[in-house]
């Protein structure tokens, strides 16, 4: 029977490679999918027609769980950093709707749906402070579920 250290079997850690393409990978393997980067680069990509073909065969498939899911998320406290994203979107949405005057983002054709996402990409400093702002009356909103 061979003989094998503890260390023999671990896991082998990829960064530190002799070269930028090893290290790429092991920034790849290390992705954070909650924020889209990989490293400090930033991901942007937009779905093709198939990819969100089978998004939506994979949503309606998983449909049942996806509701209890958000049953049990809404009998729980939010955590802080849930709160920080509803924040953001809703001042991503106010801005939006700044922008539109009273128009609908549907209602816009793919273009113009594109340049402005480019115009609110753009005022992303604008977004986060207002989204600070609202941090406050967003757990407000959250704790407010819980009083009955």
């Amino acid at each position: 029977m061979p003989d094998f250290s503890y260390n023999d079997v671990l896991p082998v850690s990829y960064s530190g490679g002799d070269s930028e393409e090893q290290d790429l990978q092991a920034a790849k393997r290390k992705k954070d999918l909650s924020s889209g980067t990989v490293g400090e680069e930033q991901i942007n990509e937009v779905m093709s027609t198939s990819q969100r073909m089978r998004a939506r065969i994979l949503m309606k498939r998983n449909k049942f769980k996806l509701k209890i899911g958000r049953a049990r998320a809404a009998r729980r406290m939010a955590d802080p950093e849930r709160l920080k994203r509803r924040a953001a979107r809703q001042a991503r949405s106010a801005a939006i709707k700044r922008i539109l005057k009273g128009k609908s983002k549907g209602s816009l054709p793919l273009g113009a749906r594109a340049g402005l996402e480019r115009r609110i990409n753009r005022q992303a400093s604008m977004i986060s402070r207002t989204a600070k702002r609202l941090l406050p009356k967003v757990r407000a909103a959250d704790r407010s579920k819980f009083k009955r």
